[in-house]
């Protein structure tokens, strides 16, 4: 499916996902129209029931793309450059955007699906894949853990859940039966039921909320990801927000002082590495050399810092006759059983 999915230029749609300022900026628009607060302070509301939606648009005609990419082409069933050289790409659509059915559809035989004509936000109009959208659809993010079930029947359970923090595409279709949820996730791998009272917003400031914290987990420097948290958690748009306690773990998660999640062992991976009495080589000379594959107990992590050029933590342990400091970088965690 990847001509219906993505641009010509790009191969993995796990990428795009986390690409600003564009996704960012679709979701945002996206989650403005499917608030009951659209501007102003944040109201604290939280709901799952859907608010009146603002532009008064039919539900029947809104559709909620759950693809992290995809292409709006201007012929169906076409690449994004034919065989021809004509250029048929558009734009893109990404995860959580939100289209305007026109009412077109059109099988394509060589293809065997089905495509919808479409209109974007900014005016925009082509054709889709319709497997890649959920018709009917609002936008929320989950607020509290809550069980998903096949079909909206008890004895239909599922292993999986729907977690806080993600961002959901909730189906109002005709067959809604009273005390359940019809509801579709990321690439529609959590597509399923779940039971009417879960904890689950439509205020846009929670889904943008959510964005930012996806994308911040998502930035691999750990340093840079503490701050990135750190940022939206102070951020005065966000107060009141049900889903602070989230980041609020996030940050303690990545706080100096506590050991790394899942891990209290490191060993050692260089031969002789200096051992100190502080997390500085200028408190003094080592008071001990370590020798490769020594195994320690982590007791604290310290600060990250740039020693000879590399960044790294420094972590207070211990061992068979030795306790003090090492810098991470000549260290690596592993399971010991």
């Amino acid at each position: 499916m990847t001509e219906d999915m993505s641009t010509p230029a790009r191969s993995h749609v796990f990428l795009t996902f986390i690409r600003l300022p564009l996704a960012l900026l679709a979701l945002l628009a996206v989650a403005a129209c499917t608030s009951g607060t659209t501007s102003g302070a944040y109201s604290g509301e939280e709901t799952d029931i859907p608010p009146p939606d603002p532009e008064a648009v039919p539900i029947e005609k809104v559709a909620i793309c759950v693809w992290p990419e995809v292409g709006l082409r201007e012929e169906p069933g076409e690449a994004a450059l034919t065989k021809e050289g004509k250029n048929n790409y558009i734009e893109t659509i990404y995860y959580g955007e939100r289209v305007e059915m026109l009412g077109e559809e059109t099988y394509v035989e060589k293809k065997d699906r089905n495509y919808l004509k479409i209109r974007l936000k900014d005016g925009q109009e082509g054709w889709v894949h319709d497997f890649l959208f959920e018709p009917q659809s609002r936008l929320a993010v989950i607020i509290e853990t809550a069980q998903l079930y096949r079909r909206p029947d008890p004895m239909t359970l599922r292993n999986d859940e729907l977690l806080p923090g993600e961002i959901v595409a909730v189906i109002q279709d005709s067959i809604m039966p009273q005390g359940w949820h019809h509801i579709s996730g990321w690439m529609k791998r959590k597509k399923g039921w779940a039971r009417q009272g879960l904890r689950m917003s439509f205020n846009q400031k929670d889904v943008e909320l959510a964005l930012l914290r996806q994308r911040a987990l998502q930035t691999r420097d750990e340093a840079e990801r503490y701050t990135r948290l750190k940022a939206i958690h102070t951020d005065t748009l966000f107060t009141g927000s049900p889903l602070l306690p989230l980041l609020e773990a996030d940050l303690a998660a990545l706080t100096p002082g506590e050991p790394p999640s899942g891990a209290d062992k490191l060993f050692i991976t260089q031969t002789n590495t200096p051992l100190f009495d502080a997390p500085s080589t200028e408190s003094g000379p080592p008071v001990q050399q370590l020798a490769l594959n020594t195994v320690c107990t982590i007791l604290t992590r310290g600060q990250r810092t740039t020693l000879d050029g590399r960044e790294d933590y420094w972590y207070q342990v211990k061992g068979e006759g030795f306790e003090g400091w090492v810098f991470g970088y000549y260290t690596s965690r592993r399971d010991l059983e």
